[in-house]
């Protein structure tokens, strides 16, 4: 639905006009001076203290910019509250806040909980790019104090508010907020109470004498004092009473005992002395929040509401004005008022049903419930409600709609049956299906009595998404037919049916029917086709194959929306950057699919969102599983994470991608009756479910499984059967995956003929849709390895030698003039333990056959930039010996060294991975060679020399991890290596000492510590390592380790060294000791 906007009173932001004659108060300005030294200030006293009027007299007269945000009882909910916080912001940026106001406009269901956290983060964010300092004032704060979600909002603000920024709040009530409680303890919140706003006996003297001219002796000034007790508002009207009065003796009389007798019996005189028509007019305005004279005028067909208001402020009678035509009633002196008008209850009931029906007229309705719930109205409230209570939905007014609906009672609602409709609504948002189930179908059956075929169809709507939400698309189907068939069969419905038919495409999508969900889709289009949802679109794309498509169009909402300065709000598992998360992991574009992923997480945690924090950890899963020598476990805790986030929330569903990707990277991870359990478990989740696409895949994890058992013909009957389902849901990308594995079974199997026919429908499928990423990319449903489709290639080129397309793809890997192919990568781990893997397949020290085949590889490692001429490798490798024999024993070496890198190598073929150019030897660089050495080595140099902080952490923490230990450690007494082993050790610490500067940089301490620590292991004179150590434990407040790291790098470098430390580690030790 869209959200609108509660109405943005702009009177609101006008702070109080402050009088010129004003009692100067030295000791209460004193204190107000130093609210730039905090950045909480609470002004908290009960009503008639000046709060307002003080807060005003200091921000009207400083320096710094400043906003007033005047709050009222109609702010008691998030949305309001911010709106109208972001509008006074608005009068010192005028574009603060649009990207939140852009946000609210787009469609999606109500303001949540969860989103709190959100909306804070921006205003925190955008507060913090002002460059100067600022004060911001929340008048009678109290109104909106019981509001939870308003609270939480306030408690996140103040834990985090940038240190320039500072907000003044005056309320009527001691706000009890843990996080303000942590302030004041800490001194961090200057507290302004009712001793500080109580006049003392200089200013009452003032007041009474230089203000208002009235004297009086020292008796009866002991008598003001006593019976005032320095209450501003009580000396107040005690001036107004006094005036043309020679006496205070009335003062003395028994039944003025207390405070509030005292105002009430002075404001009786007062209130006595005007003119009838002076009083007719604050009795008449005492039952509005605000008022102006064009209000009165023609609220009550009046034309002298100016003459009044002008009267009122002349004679100071207790009127505050908000803005330049809108005043309202010190709270004290209106409830005063009220009461007398109570005492003519006609009267009373008149003026209030008066002022309702005037705000219905105007498009007020909250301010008319107001109204009839002070005459206890009921049977009015219900009826406004029916029409009204949708807009406090989408204005996100959920808890005065609550209260509201609380004090209904059932024969009214059962009357009024739309109002059970909301309440399911709320029941349905706060996750409380059942109750909401039963609400929704209360409001089929009492709308089916009164043949209401429009709210009938909206229960059924409301229940359609119960199973929506919870991931029951087969329940969803009937409930949104039966919803769809009564709206078609009414005029002008058409709003009501453009949701719906967006509501079954959706549910379509879950069942695996894509093409008949763009069917409803199209149909929503011919209603609507102006919308800049995309969500749905990209979801049909994805089901129908044509992930390229849905990745741009994602792509494109999100640059946008950057440009815009718009940021989406979750919407479950229709969340834009989860979606792209997994199609990109479709396509093998794992790293970006890891970062959306990473987001989608910090958003649901952020939000407080478990679906779609649980949908995030499982496309890192899919992402992680997929990058090269990221560690499989952490992929498995991700997915472990996503399910049991589904077990909490109760979305049995929800586990089925989680459960696929654990059954992949089992399958991955050569243990394959562990896929197969985990396959099967999730089979029967989308079983249960009907979605037959998400089945489809799930079946082919389950044959990808059998493949590694090399259980061939269970695994080709798997993936038949998926083949066969996506067909029919025209998934092309699903057949392009299902065809690719059979042809890879039938490679195995060496059935040539079958091979041919299922590589050449693949490939021509991949040429088309520009599905080349299969070949070149790991993506999810394809082998960990891509080097498997070279074999492949040069195969079918065998087979059909004029094949265009498979020679292109030959030329692109840079294999076209092989004529075999191991089918794998070579991946080789140098630092710490030597391992080499054919693919997945670890060489055990007993495959290596000789012992120098394997230093040679080494050798070969050491100077992987080069070709060594075989002279060289003589006098490394046999320096002892004379050149024929070492010559004869490096063709055994390399013999050996070639037969155990490829085991399968044709006779007299060229190797793949030793090459050889002239007389001289090394690697092939260019052959599928994952050497860790490499890749740390163009990491860690990237990262040293960007200037970029963010880009420069980026590199570094993807290098830093491949350093596991020593290069070649079991080469350490080698002279051969020791340059080498030498220069990725410092290259090692110069990344580490970096990365642990720019950790600090962002505070992120914790890491900082932890890559020192390691620093000094690998180090223990590397200096600033100990020097970072120093401040990271200054800044935890542990001075005690702080000084002990200090200690202990001036012992290791007396020791090792026999030096000092530098003076920065000098400086930064008396910088701790001093503080």
């Amino acid at each position: 639905m869209m959200i609108g906007y509660p109405s943005v009173i702009k009177t609101k932001f006008i702070s109080p006009l402050v009088k010129e004659n004003i009692v100067q108060r030295p000791m209460l300005m004193k204190k107000l001076s130093t609210i730039t030294n905090y950045p909480i200030t609470y002004i908290h006293a009960g009503p008639g203290y000046g709060k307002s009027t003080a807060a005003a007299l200091y921000v009207n007269n400083t320096k710094y910019q400043s906003c007033w945000y005047s709050i009222s009882k109609n702010d008691d909910d998030i949305l309001p509250f911010l709106l109208h916080l972001i509008y006074a912001l608005k009068k010192i940026d005028a574009n603060f806040g649009n990207h939140l106001l852009s946000e609210w406009k787009q469609e999606r269901d109500f303001v949540r909980e969860d989103d709190i956290l959100s909306y804070c983060t921006d205003i925190i964010n955008e507060l913090a790019e002002w460059s100067e300092r600022t004060l911001i004032v929340l008048d009678d704060f109290h109104l909106i104090s019981e509001n939870t979600m308003v609270m939480k909002w306030f408690t996140w603000l103040i834990k985090y508010l940038p240190e320039h920024i500072h907000f003044i709040i005056t309320s009527r009530t001691n706000l009890e907020s843990a996080e303000l409680t942590t302030l004041k303890v800490k001194g961090s919140v200057l507290e302004i109470s009712e001793k500080d706003l109580t006049f003392t006996p200089e200013e009452i003297e003032v007041l009474f004498v230089d203000t208002y001219g009235i004297k009086f002796s020292p008796d009866e000034f002991k008598l003001i004092r006593e019976k005032t007790e320095g209450w501003i508002i009580a000396l107040q009207m005690l001036c107004q009473h006094q005036l043309g009065k020679e006496s205070y003796e009335e003062l003395s009389k028994p039944n003025v005992n207390t405070l509030k007798d005292l105002f009430q019996f002075l404001a009786m005189e007062v209130f006595s002395k005007q003119s009838t028509n002076v009083q007719h007019f604050l009795l008449k305005t005492s039952v509005l929040e605000a008022f102006s004279a064009k209000r009165y005028n023609e609220l009550y067909f009046q034309d002298d509401g100016s003459e009044m208001i002008e009267y009122l402020l002349c004679n100071h009678l207790f009127i505050l004005k908000q803005g330049e035509e809108e005043f309202r009633y010190h709270a004290l002196f209106k409830e005063f008022l009220q009461q007398e008008l109570m005492k003519e209850p006609s009267k009373y009931e008149n003026y209030h049903r008066q002022a309702a029906q005037f705000f219905i007229e105007h498009d007020m309705y909250n301010h008319a419930i107001d109204h009839f719930r002070l005459l206890k109205d009921i049977k009015s409230i219900s009826k406004l409600l029916v029409t009204y209570g949708q807009q406090m939905l989408e204005n996100g007014q959920l808890t005065s709609l609550s209260n509201t609906l609380k004090t209904i009672p059932k024969k009214w609602k059962d009357k009024y049956y739309r109002l059970y409709l909301y309440e399911g609504d709320m029941m349905r948002y706060h996750c409380f299906y059942e109750e909401a189930k039963s609400i929704y179908m209360l409001v089929s059956e009492l709308a089916g009595k009164s043949d209401d075929k429009i709210v009938q169809s909206m229960a059924h709507e409301g229940v359609a998404k119960i199973y929506l939400d919870t991931i029951q698309p087969t329940k969803a189907d009937a409930v949104l037919l039966k919803a769809i068939q009564i709206l078609e069969l009414l005029p002008e419905t058409e709003k009501h049916l453009f949701r719906l038919y967006r509501l079954m495409a959706e549910n379509l999508i879950n069942m695996g029917n894509a093409k008949k969900a763009e069917r409803w889709y199209n149909k929503s289009l011919e209603i609507n086709d102006a919308t800049d949802e995309v969500f749905l679109e990209a979801r049909l794309k994805l089901r129908t194959g044509r992930i390229d498509e849905a990745k741009q169009l994602l792509e494109k909402k999100i640059e946008m929306e950057i440009k815009q300065e718009k940021v989406q709000l979750p919407k479950t598992h229709r969340e834009t950057m989860i979606l792209l998360s997994l199609i990109k992991t479709f396509m093998g574009e794992v790293e970006e699919a890891k970062k959306l992923g990473e987001q989608g997480i910090l958003q649901g945690i952020k939000q407080n969102s478990p679906f779609v924090e649980a949908c995030g950890w499982m496309r890192m899963g899919h992402a992680v599983q997929l990058i090269p020598n990221y560690d499989l476990n952490l992929a498995i805790s991700c997915y472990h994470n996503a399910l049991k986030l589904m077990e909490e929330i109760g979305i049995p569903r929800g586990k089925a991608e989680p459960l696929m990707g654990l059954s992949l990277i089992y399958a991955r991870k050569n243990d394959p009756n562990k896929s197969l359990h985990y396959g099967n478990q999730a089979l029967n989740e989308t079983a249960l479910k009907n979605d037959l696409w998400l089945s489809s895949y799930l079946t082919y994890s389950i044959g990808i499984a059998h493949f590694e058992l090399k259980n061939y013909e269970k695994s080709e009957q798997a993936i038949q059967n998926g083949f066969d389902t996506l067909t029919q849901c025209q998934d092309r990308y699903g057949q392009a995956v299902g065809l690719m594995w059979l042809s890879i079974i039938k490679f195995y199997l060496k059935e040539w003929e079958a091979f041919d026919s299922y590589f050449n429908r693949f490939l021509q499928i991949v040429e088309s849709d520009r599905f080349d990423f299969l070949l070149k990319k790991r993506t999810m449903f394809g082998p960990i390895d891509v080097q498997l489709f070279t074999p492949l290639l040069l195969k079918e080129k065998e087979l059909n030698p004029e094949n265009l397309f498979v020679s292109r793809l030959l030329h692109d890997l840079g294999i076209d003039n092989q004529t075999s192919h191991p089918g794998y990568t070579l991946r080789i781990e140098t630092f710490d333990n030597f391992r080499v893997y054919r693919g997945a397949e670890l060489i055990a020290e007993k495959d290596w056959q000789r012992g120098k085949a394997k230093e040679l590889l080494q050798l070969f490692i050491n100077n992987r930039n080069r070709f060594l001429e075989k002279e060289e490798i003589y006098s490394t490798l046999w320096k002892d010996l004379d050149e024929e024999t070492s010559s004869s024993h490096l063709k055994v070496a390399l013999n050996a060294l070639n037969k155990t890198l490829e085991p399968t190598r044709k006779a007299r073929s060229t190797p793949i991975y030793i090459r050889r150019k002239g007389s001289a030897y090394g690697l092939n660089l260019s052959a599928s060679i994952d050497l860790d050495v490499a890749q740390f080595e163009h990491c860690i140099t990237s990262g040293l020399e960007e200037n970029d902080r963010i880009q420069a952490k980026e590199w570094l923490e993807k290098g830093l991890p491949f350093y596991k230990g020593e290069f070649l450690r079991e080469r350490r007494y080698d002279a051969w290596c020791n340059e080498e082993r030498e220069r990725l050790q410092t290259l090692f610490l110069r990344g580490s000492e970096k990365l642990a500067q720019i950790y600090v940089e962002k505070n992120n301490i914790n890491q900082a510590i932890h890559l020192c620590e390691r620093i000094i292991t690998v180090d223990n004179c590397w200096e600033e390592a100990y020097r970072l150590l120093m401040y990271c434990y200054y800044r935890k407040n542990n001075r005690s380790l702080a000084i002990k790291y200090y200690k202990k790098c001036c012992e290791v470098l007396e020791n090792d060294l026999s030096v000092k430390p530098m003076e920065a580690t000098e400086q930064m030790y008396e910088m701790i000791v001093s503080t």
